[in-house]
């Protein structure tokens, strides 16, 4: 029952998001098309044409602003709720002041509406410090685009001999910022004239555009993980740890999430992906709460979810949890207890073994800990090996060159006959 419930909010939040698109489809449209005239002729009457001209200006950007904000609401995000909920209460007096467009502001009512409705499942946060400096980036540009405009009306008039006083300057800049249209006041004669305005309406544009993007952007992972957090993430890898990437969990390239039941999800966040290493670690019976618990952890964030390199033994609970698996390999293990070079089966690992012992190489293992000259040693040997690749270092599965993870583990060494 839940599973349906959650398929059924999912299709929700996908339909006000295409509604949100149409709508703006609609208004783009209803700006670009001339309304009746038995209405403009009624609207008149009541209204000056410079809010009728302005009404189809600013409903082409709300339009345009719909279409991008349909996107975060696909994505359930609380701003972008707000923001297209605030936009489209403004465009119903908008499409009645710019041409008595009932029919448009009747559908922008109904859709307001059902966002009101289905508020609770919009709850994927924004990042805050991107929202800071979209919100910085927009005042910084408004107080540069008014000293930079009425500073440009000033010397145009000047140019030109036109009466353009302060209030006049501000007034007309700030009308060119927010709603990109000519309220009739300017000097534009010539070149530059024309290329000011034009300045004022990009500068405008751009920084819209910039603001919209840094208020929706995805939670940006800047936490650092504790001493405490990486002292109850070795106990867990020490206790239930059973794959080749366990230790790679704890590696300081990772977050780390704790389910309710103890269970470990070491995991990297990517632009909108966040990206679990292995399978979650700890109790068996937990881990496929866990794979649960870290999606609706990572939901509110607005960050999508997916787990990497993972073992056949869970995947009916990444079905049931809404993942799907995609085979990129198969990881060979050896039973080092029966493991032997005797016998026909193993005849050509047989044979590579004898070839290289004849060469004069031999296989050694050493403990740590390790001495600054063995640790500078096979640090020249890794970047002549990366730069022989022309590679840098894989990090995430794969780990890098790091002396105090190797202070924690045995390590291979094959020498040739010099050592």
């Amino acid at each position: 029952m839940k599973t349906r419930f959650s398929l059924a909010e999912e299709n929700l939040v996908r339909l006000v998001a295409l509604l949100t698109a149409a709508m703006g489809v609609i208004n783009v449209l209803s700006a670009v098309t001339p309304s009746l005239h038995n209405r403009l002729q009624l609207l008149e009457e009541y209204s000056p044409l410079v809010i009728s001209t302005g009404g189809h200006l600013t409903s082409a950007l709300s339009g345009f602003a719909l279409l991008l904000l349909s996107v975060s609401l696909w994505r359930k995000k609380q701003l972008g709720w707000w923001l297209t909920l605030v936009i489209l209460c403004a465009s119903i007096p908008i499409h009645l002041l710019k041409g008595l467009d009932y029919e448009e502001a009747t559908l922008a009512a109904l859709l307001a509406a059902l966002l009101v409705y289905l508020r609770p499942r919009f709850h994927a946060r924004s990042d805050i410090p991107s929202v800071r400096a979209g919100l910085w980036t927009v005042l910084a540009a408004l107080g540069f685009t008014l000293a930079y405009g009425v500073v440009g009306f000033y010397v145009l008039a000047r140019r030109e001999h036109i009466n353009f006083g302060f209030w006049a300057a501000l007034r007309q800049t700030v009308v060119m910022f927010t709603q990109f249209y000519d309220p009739g006041l300017q000097p534009f004669t010539g070149k530059f004239g024309r290329y000011f305005a034009d300045s004022i309406y990009i500068v405008g544009a751009a920084t819209m555009g910039y603001a919209l993007l840094m208020l929706l952007r995805p939670v940006l992972n800047r936490r650092v993980a504790t001493d405490e957090e990486r002292a109850r993430a070795w106990t867990v890898v020490r206790g239930f740890g059973c794959s080749s990437l366990a230790r790679y969990a704890l590696l300081d390239d990772k977050h780390f999430f704790f389910s309710p039941g103890g269970s470990l999800v070491s995991y990297v966040v990517e632009n909108r992906i966040a990206l679990a290493l292995g399978d979650p670690i700890g109790p068996p019976e937990d881990v496929p709460a866990a794979i649960s618990a870290f999606k609706e952890f990572c939901a509110p964030n607005d960050w999508l979810t997916a787990f990497y390199q993972v073992q056949p033994t869970y995947l009916d609970a990444y079905k049931t949890a809404g993942y799907s698996a995609l085979t990129l390999g198969q990881e060979a293990t050896v039973d080092l207890s029966a493991f032997t070079l005797e016998g026909s089966e193993n005849k050509n690992l047989r044979g590579g073994f004898n070839k290289m012992t004849r060469l004069g190489y031999r296989a050694d293992v050493i403990q740590p800990p390790f001495s600054p000259r063995m640790l500078r040693e096979l640090d020249s040997i890794s970047d002549e090996w990366l730069s022989n690749r022309g590679a840098s270092e894989m990090r995430f599965s794969l780990g890098w060159f790091d002396e105090a993870y190797l202070q924690t583990c045995p390590i291979l060494l094959v020498r040739d006959r010099e050592g």
